[in-house]
């Protein structure tokens, strides 16, 4: 089996350290710009629902967002004190953390995956906003370290792209189930590069970063010849938009791609989501009640693109491909065997129409389904491993 060219050294590979810790100094001026910004989420909350109730009492009066006079004056003064606070503790915090630790400290799997999921709930306001708890796009070794940039000598690239609220660590092996990474990487021969991404930005932003970095791994002097696709959940909806943004750059990589596994993942919109956006809209309904529909939009722009699947603002409206041209596999997970419930309710987050991809393409596609495992199964039931080994077998073989 190749090897990448020689990665990056990165904090969060390094597990030497006798005390690792799951809070960083680091993490401290982030953690207080959340706090500073959920107090004044909550002050404009209380004062829109302040002045509703008092518009409600004046018939024919429209709801205001924001309330008048001392009342107003009030509310004014208690933001501005929060940002005051929060901009003062911030600087602080900052100087703090960098006396604390000046160098970058190991990281741990539980605070990789508390991030993961701060990250997948509210990525994007994380990325607006330049917090350093935002998690950039990087391609990783199995060790977590950081591959270059630059092209790789490795002939074959088996890339795993992880789901909604996880990390590249998501695929790591467990004592008891030593999971998909190498077990997939050696009937192909293949070196395995990990993604690691913000789940809570958009599948079209995630999905472009994705496409130039597999663009920079597969130049044409020194790149692979062969590139196999592994995703879960919306790492599918991130590779397909990734191959979207491919055909408009008229990129060379998704020539590459011989065989794409797609595990859970909602081509055709989560439910879940969708019940989201329907409570957002009964929020809505009343003038009292319409404030709360802002803690319903809290929830990342991520999130909100598994409602339908989206993979571009623009994709309903054109034909660019978003499939690689090689043999696809389709997997949906179902909690029970019994129809109708297996196929309504698919693996818990996912119905099996919905990851099995009925109405998309046919031809070189197979489709499974796996019945009593959830979602997250997926990452790591060795049976799964092994169908998704005996499928790549065979069709490497072909």
């Amino acid at each position: 089996m190749t090897s990448p060219t020689a990665p990056h050294s990165d904090a969060s590979a390094r597990s030497d350290d006798p005390t690792p810790q799951h809070v960083h100094p680091a993490d401290l001026p982030g953690l207080a710009q959340l706090a500073t910004e959920a107090t004044l989420g909550t002050t404009r909350l209380v004062e829109a629902v302040h002045a509703a109730v008092w518009a409600s009492l004046r018939p024919g009066a429209e709801a205001p967002s924001r309330t008048a006079g001392l009342t107003g004056f009030v509310y004014r003064t208690v933001r501005g004190l929060t940002q005051l606070a929060g901009h003062s503790t911030g600087q602080a915090l900052g100087t703090v953390a960098q006396i604390l630790a000046p160098t970058p400290l190991p990281d741990t799997d539980k605070r990789r995956r508390v991030l993961s999921i701060l990250n997948g709930v509210f990525g994007d306001h994380l990325a607006a906003s330049d917090s350093p708890l935002a998690c950039s796009f990087s391609l990783r070794t199995p060790e977590g370290q950081r591959l270059p940039a630059s092209a790789t000598d490795a002939d074959t690239l088996v890339v795993f792209v992880h789901g909604l609220c996880l990390s590249d660590r998501a695929w790591a092996p467990t004592a008891k189930r030593p999971g998909h990474v190498e077990a997939l990487a050696a009937p192909v021969g293949g070196t395995p590069v990990l993604a690691r991404y913000n789940t809570g930005r958009s599948i079209s932003k995630n999905g472009q970063a994705l496409h130039e970095h597999l663009s920079r791994l597969t130049s044409p002097s020194a790149g692979p010849s062969r590139i196999v696709l592994v995703t879960h959940s919306m790492g599918g909806l991130v590779a397909r938009s990734a191959v979207r943004h491919a055909h408009r750059a008229a990129a060379r990589w998704p020539r590459l791609v011989t065989n794409t596994i797609y595990l859970g993942t909602p081509h055709r919109g989560s439910p879940l989501e969708r019940a989201g956006a329907w409570v957002e809209q009964q929020l809505r309904r009343t003038p009292v009640t319409a404030p709360f529909a802002s803690l319903a939009t809290l929830r990342s722009r991520g999130i909100q693109d598994l409602r339908h699947g989206t993979i571009a603002p623009d994709a309903a409206h054109d034909d660019t491909p978003d499939r690689p041209p090689g043999r696809s596999l389709y997997v949906a997970a179902a909690l029970t065997s019994r129809p109708p419930a297996r196929d309504a309710v698919g693996d818990g987050l996912v119905p099996v129409a919905s990851a099995l991809d009925a109405t998309g393409p046919t031809r070189s596609a197979t489709r499974q389904v796996v019945e009593n495992r959830g979602h997250l199964d997926l990452l790591h039931a060795p049976a799964v491993t092994e169908h998704l080994r005996r499928w790549l077998s065979t069709t490497s073989d072909a």
